[in-house]
């Protein structure tokens, strides 16, 4: 249900199988999406104000630098959002 993302699940699922004392509900609960529109659009709009020369070249037309800014706020949430959603804040931001 966009909780986590793919790949927290699939780290989640992996520690399923190597440790049988595992509690998955702490884990999902730990590792859950920051989620909220607001909370990722604050993270674009930081991203946006400090790579300021990056959003002028995509800008510009170098269309491949929308993938690392959308990486920095992946940063910024730890990897715990979906990088979609971040892309469709991004891109309304800079549009």
């Amino acid at each position: 249900d966009g909780e986590i993302t793919p790949k927290v699940g699939f780290m989640i699922t992996s520690s399923i199988v190597e440790n049988n004392n595992f509690d998955v509900y702490a884990e999902i609960e730990a590792n859950k999406n920051i989620g909220n529109d607001s909370a990722i659009e604050d993270m674009c709009k930081d991203i946006v104000k400090e790579q300021i020369e990056n959003v002028e070249k995509y800008k510009a037309g170098e269309e491949k630098i929308l993938n690392f800014l959308v990486g920095q706020v992946m940063r910024k949430s730890q990897g715990k959002d979906d990088a979609g959603k971040i892309k469709k804040i991004m891109l309304k931001l800079i549009n």
